[in-house]
């Protein structure tokens, strides 16, 4: 633990999250990787309340995937960044939608895809400002190495 999270940790007892580490992009290669998976994945049939719990799962993957973003990487740190890097997850996802078996590429998909994916970096934009992650009652304090006391 760095000096600013001992001092954060010892005036709140908060765990604290350090920003721009391993652990945070492998989280986020992970989902990346899992999300790209959910995508070229051609579902099969599935009764409807199935098919509606997946397109909430991926639109879930989506909108972290987004938020991990700008956690996880020290370079992501501007609303036009975000937006580039939404146009080209959801670009790319569509590309290889539009060689996987069962999938075509559809304007739509990319627009939806490219909107949650900016939602989720913009959400996570505020939360690196802020310095604290929120989700009801949880919390935790982030603490940026870039960042001078």
């Amino acid at each position: 633990m760095n000096h600013k999270a001992q001092l954060i940790h010892a005036r709140t007892s908060v765990p604290t999250i350090q920003l721009f580490t391993r652990t945070l992009q492998t989280c986020w290669a992970v989902l990346f990787a899992i999300t790209i998976v959910s995508e070229i994945y051609p579902l099969r049939p599935v009764p409807a309340k199935v098919f509606y719990a997946y397109l909430i799962f991926r639109g879930i993957l989506f909108v972290l995937l987004g938020f991990l973003t700008p956690l996880a990487f020290w370079r992501f740190d501007s609303l036009t960044l975000g937006l580039l890097s939404s146009v080209v997850s959801a670009g790319f996802v569509e590309i290889l939608q539009s060689f996987s078996g069962g999938h075509r590429a559809s304007y739509l998909e990319f627009s939806a895809k490219a909107a949650v994916l900016f939602v989720g970096f913009a959400l996570a934009l505020n939360t690196r400002y802020n310095g604290i992650v929120r989700l009801g009652t949880f919390y935790r304090y982030l603490v940026n190495p870039h960042q001078k006391d």
